[in-house]
């Protein structure tokens, strides 16, 4: 998640293997708002790389060096990043990177 401002405000990019899906979310007012969508293999038991670029209100979401969503959004401009699980998936992070762009 990027641009988090608290619990109820913030983006978040998704990987689904049970669905197949790779999305990009907003959540306002603790409202999940769907802003893209792209259908493509999520394997399990693997890892993968998401990679998310958001310039001013460009947001590009990338599945394993592969860009996948584009959206045009300026709802959050700043704030926290953070990692983000469903409750019942089993799920590994490693090798955070932020910087900044140039």
């Amino acid at each position: 998640m990027w641009c988090y401002q608290d619990y109820n405000n913030y983006y978040i990019a998704r990987a689904n293997s049970p669905e197949n899906n790779f999305r990009v979310y907003k959540v306002v007012n603790g409202n999940r708002l769907q802003m893209d969508s792209a259908r493509l293999k999520v394997t399990s038991n693997e890892w993968h790389t998401i990679k998310i670029i958001a310039r001013s209100d460009q947001i590009q979401c990338f599945y394993d060096g592969q860009p996948y969503l584009e959206v045009t959004d300026n709802t959050f401009q700043k704030g926290k990043l953070g990692l983000w699980t469903k409750a019942d998936a089993v799920t590994y992070f490693g090798d955070l990177e932020v910087r900044p762009i140039e």
